[in-house]
């Protein structure tokens, strides 16, 4: 298992995973809010959610295996010109 429903986000899903450039491995992927699941029209809401990864035994995880809830470190990425 990588990542799995939390408290709040249920559904994690469509995810792609990245590395930044301070070498760290990113997940991205839509989540549903359980409080707030649905878009005015109606549509089911599925923010953006980023994750890094932890590699335990060659084999990548989500820390708790749920997607985070409040605020993590960013991805570095070098701007070049």
């Amino acid at each position: 298992m990588v990542l799995s429903k939390g408290d709040t986000f249920v559904g994690p899903g469509h995810n792609a995973i990245v590395t930044d450039d301070s070498g760290t491995d990113w997940i991205l992927y839509h989540a549903i809010d359980k409080n707030k699941p649905k878009l005015d029209s109606g549509a089911t809401r599925r923010p953006l959610m980023i994750d890094p990864l932890i590699w335990e035994d060659g084999w990548p995880k989500v820390k708790d295996l749920v997607p985070s809830e409040s605020e993590i470190e960013k991805p570095v990425i070098e701007v070049k010109e």
